[in-house]
């Protein structure tokens, strides 16, 4: 994990996509949650895409602002035409507010 955070640390744009492993099972989220604060402590413009991704920053609290990743999922769906396939944390039930907010966008 500590190469993965000190890579992070020096870049100055991140994009992740994906989470390391099985975030779901507490057994086997480790990689998911050290990259997922990682990128939330660097200090570059960080972009964060992939619903398994976005639910996985949710469900760790790293991201108060999640709609500005939900807009950035948006973007990327706008210039690419590739599908938008969102997961939701079933505990924090956004699934609402990820409607509106690429509805929005």
């Amino acid at each position: 994990m500590a190469a993965y955070a000190e890579e992070i640390a020096k870049a100055g744009t991140v994009l992740w996509n994906g989470p390391m492993g099985v975030f779901e099972d507490a057994r086997f989220n480790a990689g998911t949650a050290g990259v997922a604060r990682a990128v939330a402590d660097s200090e570059g413009f960080t972009v964060v895409g992939g619903g398994d991704s976005v639910a996985a920053v949710d469900e760790l609290g790293l991201t108060p602002d999640v709609d500005r990743i939900l807009r950035a999922v948006a973007t990327a769906h706008r210039m690419t035409g590739t599908p938008i396939t969102v997961h939701t944390h079933p505990g924090t039930k956004r699934g609402l507010d990820v409607a509106r907010v690429l509805i929005d966008e």
